[in-house]
């Protein structure tokens, strides 16, 4: 069955992984999962730097899986790791703080 108007939904794809945040409107067939829409050419261009980096991907704050099936309005979020773990990052301020 060809995909309709109707059978298509509205989804974002983004990352903060660059210094600009990068976001990408879609439409896209229902159904559909984020590997898939992760695999469309245009998505893999504006994406490719990102490819390197980027370690978890998302919907909306919570991780999630390329085989997730994507709903309408949904916003895939293409996630950068940590430079530093936040309990280090703590430590190493409060260090900081005792040697000033």
């Amino acid at each position: 069955m060809e995909p309709t108007p109707e059978n298509y939904i509205t989804i974002q794809v983004a990352t903060a992984v660059t210094k600009q945040p990068i976001i990408k409107q879609l439409k896209v067939p229902e159904g559909i999962t984020v590997k898939e829409v992760l695999g469309f050419t245009e998505i893999k261009r504006i994406f490719l730097e990102i490819k390197e980096v980027a370690t978890k991907i998302g919907i909306y704050g919570k991780i999630t899986t390329p085989e997730t099936i994507l709903q309408q309005n949904d916003r895939i979020e293409i996630y950068k790791p940590l430079a530093i773990n936040p309990k280090e990052k703590r430590k190493i301020k409060a260090k900081l703080k005792q040697t000033h």
